[in-house]
């Protein structure tokens, strides 16, 4: 029987990512935690290689929701049959070019453009039929595996989005120990540096809400590794890719981490 990992925010990367893929096993299962695309060259390619590999559950990110949201404003009009899975209000207000120039999609698109019309179709789809999250029952005990976490029994349901909350990270475990929660979306370079889990003083909730990222306009030689915090209940595996040239896959029967580095060429 296979072993069951998880991995997030590979955002590109193709050299890192396909020596992931490589290491499993074809028994193996991934659940992929959002955001292939966006950040690096690669991430339609990466997108499709997901969308076509039986051994994958997608889990979508707020990155996919960017790509889905592009997809329907651009190419289907309100007549179309792909409009009723998000409301049309969001569609129409959705920023492309803020998409395209400050959050990584100009490679996406422009690779999403070169596909058939038939490829689209599927593309779009798929990102639309993405689950938000999921849960595992391992060795370990239940897993709830989403891209942005949340913390059970504390984060407000009212306030929580899957794709994009970062409320949560200080939040005490008050909930079973045997209950875990594995996301990605956040780097840990920002988790360990900014909010304090290098020792360091954390911020408040409010003072988190609006935080900026602060990464280095040039990518450093720093290799993240999955930060367990919340008491060990909470795993961040968003190795920030696009800088780390890292992907991290995590054996959820037994916790076992595994890195793979690689650099795409220029």
């Amino acid at each position: 029987m296979g072993k069951t990992y998880a991995s997030a925010d590979w955002h590109g990367n193709w050299a890192a990512s396909k020596q992931a893929l490589d290491f499993l096993a074809e028994d193996d299962k991934l659940i992929y935690l959002g955001d292939c695309t966006d950040r690096g060259k690669y991430g339609i390619k990466l997108l499709k290689t997901l969308m076509n590999d039986p051994r994958v559950t997608y889990i979508k990110g707020n990155h996919d929701e960017f790509l889905e949201y592009a997809i329907e404003k651009e190419f289907w009009d309100n007549n179309s049959k792909y409009i009723p899975r998000i409301s049309e209000h969001k569609i129409m207000n959705f920023d492309t070019n803020y998409w395209l120039t400050l959050n990584g999609g100009y490679n996406t698109f422009k690779d999403f453009l070169k596909e058939t019309k038939e490829e689209k179709e599927k593309i779009l789809k798929y990102i639309q039929e993405m689950l938000l999250t999921t849960t595992l029952v391992t060795q370990q005990g239940k897993i709830i595996l989403e891209h942005a976490g949340y913390t059970p029994g504390v984060t407000s349901m009212q306030r929580h989005d899957p794709l994009w909350d970062r409320t949560h990270f200080n939040h005490e475990w008050v909930v079973s120990p045997n209950t875990y929660i594995v996301h990605g979306h956040t780097p840990v370079q920002y988790l360990k540096y900014d909010i304090g889990y290098n020792g360091e003083n954390p911020l408040t909730e409010e003072e988190m809400l609006y935080k900026k990222h602060f990464f280095a306009d040039e990518p450093t030689d720093y290799k993240p590794t999955i930060l367990r915090y919340c008491n060990e209940h909470k795993f961040d595996l968003d190795m920030c890719t696009v800088y780390s040239d890292r992907v991290a896959l995590l054996d959820l029967d037994t916790f076992e981490e595994y890195y793979f580095d690689g650099k795409d060429e220029e």
